[in-house]
């Protein structure tokens, strides 16, 4: 079973862009997963100011994740 698309999230870090499913969050912060090309999984709190939804404008190009 395949993670919903209403969890996919970009996180506009300073360095990188994450495209990765939100995990949980909280007033402030958020926690994203996201897969790398080699199949390991990472995950970062980010704040939420740093968090946004794919649209045609900015697509989401994650590695998909099954559930």
């Amino acid at each position: 079973m395949a993670v919903t698309e209403e969890r996919k999230v970009i996180a506009l870090r300073s360095r990188a862009e994450l495209h990765g499913y939100l995990v949980s969050a909280d007033e402030k912060t958020a926690k994203v997963l996201w897969a790398t090309a080699a199949g390991r999984r990472r995950t970062a709190v980010v704040s939420l100011e740093e968090i946004t939804f794919p649209g045609p404008e900015r697509p989401w190009e994650g590695v998909e994740i099954a559930a």
